[in-house]
């Protein structure tokens, strides 16, 4: 009698680790991964910095690291309305979740500034589940590279030609009683506080004169 109870014990509880086997899929990481909006997996993504000197220095990124939407796929679990992810990256300790509705996509787009982009491989942990019950139907991991590159780049500006109030600064050119001339810089369209060439207009001027050039000044 015990004997019996016994097996029908020990049958049960293999049942009951088969059932809960089942119910949460373990995917390989070749089926799991981030792409770009619809694609292949993707496991390499690159930052390039560009350092810029003359005169407009500054430094700027570039690269699917540093701002291109990102998007998680498994090709075990078809995304649906009612489901999340959960991206979590073991070297950075960030952590992201989506929604994982968006049909041959996955989840909503991302940046990987929000789960990490330094240079060099990140292992990620995820977890598809239910929105609403939490129950996850597949977990696993991935993992992607991110590569950097670097270069130096001259950037000069356009200098154009402006009218200014020497006598009383802030006072409009129309209200002055000494006008000033002087060549401005510009960098990337935008107006900068660096000047040359600067000096008085001789004479009283007259209104065509409070014109801006449109046209960039050229050496």
């Amino acid at each position: 009698m015990m004997k019996n109870f016994q097996h029908l014990i020990l049958g049960s509880t293999i049942g009951f680790l088969a059932l809960t086997g089942a119910a949460i899929k373990a995917t390989a990481s070749s089926n799991a991964g981030l792409h770009l909006n619809v694609g292949s997996i993707r496991e390499t993504f690159q930052a390039h910095l560009v350092e810029y000197f003359g005169e407009c220095p500054g430094r700027e990124w570039y690269g699917l690291a540093v701002d291109g939407d990102i998007r998680f796929i498994s090709r075990e679990t078809e995304p649906q309305k009612k489901l999340k992810v959960r991206l979590t990256n073991l070297r950075t300790g960030k952590s992201i979740k989506r929604d994982y509705k968006k049909n041959k996509k996955g989840s909503n787009d991302f940046s990987l500034k929000q789960i990490g982009n330094q240079s060099g491989i990140h292992n990620v942990e995820y977890e598809i589940y239910h929105k609403n019950t939490e129950e996850v139907l597949e977990r696993g991991d991935f993992r992607y590279q991110i590569t950097f590159s670097q270069e130096r780049r001259q950037r000069n500006g356009n200098w154009q030609l402006e009218l200014f109030c020497a006598s009383n600064p802030g006072t409009s050119v129309e209200q002055c009683g000494t006008v000033g001339q002087r060549e401005v810089l510009y960098c990337q369209g935008t107006k900068t506080n660096k000047f040359r060439n600067q000096g008085i207009v001789q004479g009283q001027p007259t209104r065509e004169i409070y014109v801006v050039p449109s046209h960039p000044i050229t050496y």
